[in-house]
């Protein structure tokens, strides 16, 4: 499958940013899967799992190009959130929570693997994130990702 080269461009920018970052961060949502080999049609933007720290210091390095910031979901949330005009748009959440019943629930993945050189959660964590989020762009990825066993 080949790359989308805004996809590829976004990838390239964020390996420069990371070597900054001092802890453990993530590629998630359709960028992960895709990375894991999974067959995603469109990548629509790149979302990155990263400590406060990490967040405040892509922030300020990518400060030119931040992008005004929703507020928090009454179903997600993350402290602090940034948005990044790149060639896809970039989301950085750091401290990010789902909210499940009444209660706020931390999402941190277990696992963590090298793809193309950026780490991403297992395919298996992959979908069970992508199942509590429950979306329907998420039960697509979910088939996708189930597909590569």
């Amino acid at each position: 499958m080949a790359i989308d080269p805004r996809l590829h461009e976004t990838l390239n920018d964020i390996r420069r940013a990371a070597g900054a970052f001092t802890d453990p961060w993530w590629v998630m949502g359709s960028a992960a899967a895709m990375l894991a080999g999974a067959e995603i049609d469109n990548v629509q933007d790149v979302d990155l799992l990263l400590s406060a720290r990490d967040a405040e210091i892509l922030a300020d390095r990518w400060r030119d190009c931040l992008l005004p910031t929703p507020e928090n979901s009454d179903r997600y949330r993350s402290r602090p959130f940034y948005r990044f005009r790149r060639a896809l748009e970039v989301e950085a959440m750091a401290n990010f929570e789902i909210r499940r019943a009444s209660a706020w629930q931390s999402v941190i993945p277990h696992s963590r693997k090298l793809a193309d050189g950026l780490p991403i959660a297992e395919p298996a964590e992959q979908v069970a994130l992508l199942e509590i989020f429950d979306r329907p762009k998420d039960r697509a990825r979910i088939n996708a990702l189930r597909a590569l066993t």
